[in-house]
């Protein structure tokens, strides 16, 4: 879809931030060539857990793991990882 959008063979597409500034990575598309998006929605990702096994010292240390790697920018780090330079 992003080569044909650069192309100027389609006038937009609908895809997740990531995934769009993923795979502009993987291509060589510098971010300068990608208009800002507009953003139709916005999600969160969230963790589910099933009642029937839940183990709430489990819970526990995840929610604290996540919050240790948000605190310390961990989290951010990955993400960069994988989208370079967009932002």
């Amino acid at each position: 879809m992003l080569k044909l959008l650069i192309r100027g063979r389609i006038d937009g597409c609908i895809v997740t931030s990531v995934g769009l500034y993923y795979n502009a990575k993987q291509l060589g598309i510098k971010p300068k060539i990608l208009n800002s998006p507009l953003q139709l929605n916005y999600k969160d990702f969230v963790l589910h857990f099933s009642k029937k096994k839940i183990n709430i010292q489990t819970m526990e240390i995840l929610k604290k793991s996540v919050e240790k790697l948000q605190s310390n920018g961990e989290i951010q780090k990955i993400v960069n990882k994988y989208i370079g330079d967009f932002k």
